[in-house]
């Protein structure tokens, strides 16, 4: 979902942004485009003042601070040092491959670069995902401190030149109220355990981690998980052979015989 983020008394608070239209409408108000114009010249006063969203939550309505619902899409922020030809051939890139990486969203940032926003794999975190995508599109660093579930981001105009890509199912939540708390739940334990499918770096703060450039080999996960686990995002269960206690055996050996295959899985540009 989108939500319009705004200030008061230095709190943030989420409201639901429910149409395209309503969307256009804020990023075009004659407010924020004279924001963005002074931004573009160098003004962070007015990067300040630009309308404010929020990607990453599921069901919140107030104030954002403490909130434990993580939605079914990500953000993901793309920086562009080279706009001789204005972002234009990374543009390209990123639209060459929006299928494999899920794509909702894809806008031109206040101050250069690009952000995107795409669908989230169902029980894996914001940061598996940020590197999922980053492996698959190998065209800029990728900040890897910017996976907080509240992360809050400038809009900017809802010109075609601003606004190149947006799909109408954003607007929508496709998990309830209760699934999107209990997958927060279940992916703050993911974290927690090390089941996070990861290259060893991707945990140091790095501005411009570049995850493809590590080890195949090395991107393991620190736990293992059967190769024909089914999840279900909706119940949040998983059905593994872990389950059984009787199938501790096999389960071990299908774990060493399923990594690597899950590794290519997630890095191989496989999106489930």
């Amino acid at each position: 979902m989108i939500y319009r983020i705004t200030v008061i008394n230095g709190r943030k608070y989420a409201t639901a942004v429910k149409s395209r239209e309503e969307f256009l409408a804020l990023r075009d108000s004659s407010e924020n485009l004279a924001n963005l114009a002074k931004t573009r010249q160098g003004d962070d006063a007015a990067k300040r003042n630009l309308v404010q969203f929020a990607y990453n939550l599921g069901h919140v309505d107030g104030l954002i601070a403490g909130c434990k619902s993580i939605g079914s899409y990500f953000f993901h922020d793309i920086d562009c040092y080279d706009m001789s030809d204005g972002g234009s051939k990374m543009a390209d890139v990123i639209l060459s491959k929006k299928d494999e990486i899920g794509l909702m969203m894809l806008e031109r940032s206040a101050s250069g670069g690009w952000h995107l926003v795409c669908k989230r794999v169902p029980g894996t975190t914001i940061l598996e995902n940020q590197v999922r995508v980053a492996c698959i599109l190998k065209v800029a660093d990728m900040d890897n401190n910017a996976h907080d579930l509240p992360r809050v981001v400038f809009g900017t105009s809802g010109s075609a030149e601003d606004l190149i890509y947006l799909d109408n199912e954003l607007f929508l939540e496709s998990m309830s109220a209760e699934e999107c708390e209990a997958e927060y739940a279940r992916l703050k334990e993911r974290e927690r355990n090390g089941e996070e499918q990861l290259p060893p770096s991707a945990k140091k703060a790095n501005k411009h981690y570049k995850p493809w450039e590590e080890d195949l080999a090395a991107r393991a996960p620190l736990a293992c998980y059967r190769r024909d686990a089914r999840t279900d995002n909706r119940t949040n269960r998983t059905d593994s052979a872990a389950e059984n206690p009787a199938d501790k055996k096999s389960y071990a050996r299908l774990c060493r015989l399923a990594r690597p295959r899950i590794v290519m899985g997630l890095y191989g540009c496989t999106l489930q």
